[in-house]
């Protein structure tokens, strides 16, 4: 036999030997063994099994070019099938598939924990919020109840959405830590039961905590005033020094507070609900020193509100 021939028939043995290879793999490709015929999902808490399973199956039915089918435990979509919930439930932070026993898809899924509520105005468009401060689900009415309120603060003026972030991660670090230590400050210097369960945030970074008296009733509220950038050390010293003086607490037990502004400092300005002209008032705590002065003595940081300013530090003059 010539080595034409012999070449001819070697190339063809290799053409049916390739087509029988390739018969063989799609025939073992369409077992019914290595098909994913369920689905076990795992780690969901606020987002249904039987939700997750049906966003999953359309993923996993039919065939790529009829041929081989998405089914496969070796070839289904494990990529899009992540991508699709983690965009479609906010509430996943992480997704992990794989295989068990040759025919079941285990799910297993990270949720989020909401850390507070966030609302672009008044209880309006509210959204659940993590540690990191993204909005990963829109909050139900008996949320804005359950957690900690925070409203407004979105600097670049758009409409709060899935996935959103109404401040950057390094501010909102800030407003984190202040939302966790100054009710524990509250707690602290008040025999009274001061609280808070609301900040309200503008775009330039200035907050009005909302406070209220526990033992005051419905009506005795009035607000703290401060800033992300502040140094939080020395504002937190500044709260308490306030809140420890004792004609300051002579005052809210009156329900005479509208707000304290802590935004300028060792500079603290404050306004009284009762209108006329105030008396100056002295007293000392820890060192610290609390003046009182009328709108005309004081230089204002609010035009629209007169104001009273207290100014706390060592060695003060006029207390």
């Amino acid at each position: 036999m010539s080595a034409a021939k012999k070449a001819k028939i070697r190339l063809i043995a290799l053409v049916v030997l390739g087509f029988v290879l390739i018969i063989a793999f799609l025939w073992v490709m369409r077992l019914p063994s290595i098909q994913i015929k369920s689905l076990a999902v795992a780690g969901n808490e606020s987002v249904a099994t039987d939700q997750i399973k049906q966003t999953i199956k359309p993923f996993i039915s039919g065939s790529y070019f009829f041929i081989i089918p998405r089914s496969n435990i070796f070839f289904y979509p494990k990529d899009k099938i992540t991508e699709s919930l983690l965009k479609k439930y906010g509430y996943f932070s992480a997704v992990s598939l794989k295989v068990k026993n040759k025919s079941v898809l285990g799910v297993e899924v990270s949720e989020r924990r909401a850390s507070y509520v966030w609302c672009q105005t008044a209880k309006n468009n509210c959204w659940l919020v993590d540690w990191t401060g993204l909005l990963f689900s829109r909050a139900k009415e008996e949320s804005v109840a359950k957690f900690f309120l925070i409203e407004g603060g979105d600097q670049e003026g758009k409409l709060f959405a899935l996935f959103g972030r109404p401040l950057a991660e390094n501010q909102f670090k800030k407003l984190d830590s202040l939302v966790s230590e100054i009710p524990l400050l509250l707690k602290e210097v008040s025999d009274d039961g001061f609280t808070t369960k609301l900040a309200r945030l503008d775009s330039y970074g200035d907050i009005d905590f909302n406070i209220e008296n526990k033992s005051g009733g419905v009506g005795n509220k009035w607000q703290i005033k401060v800033n992300l950038d502040q140094d939080r050390v020395e504002l937190l010293s500044n709260i308490r020094t306030v809140l420890k003086n004792p004609d300051f607490i002579a005052e809210t037990a009156r329900d005479n507070i509208a707000y304290i502004d802590f935004r300028f400092g060792k500079k603290v300005f404050y306004k009284f609900k009762s209108q006329g002209s105030l008396n100056t008032l002295e007293a000392v705590v820890e060192d610290e020193v609390l003046e009182e002065e009328t709108e005309e003595e004081t230089s204002q940081p609010d035009e629209s509100q007169s104001q009273n300013e207290i100014e706390d530090g060592d060695n003060q003059d006029g207390l």
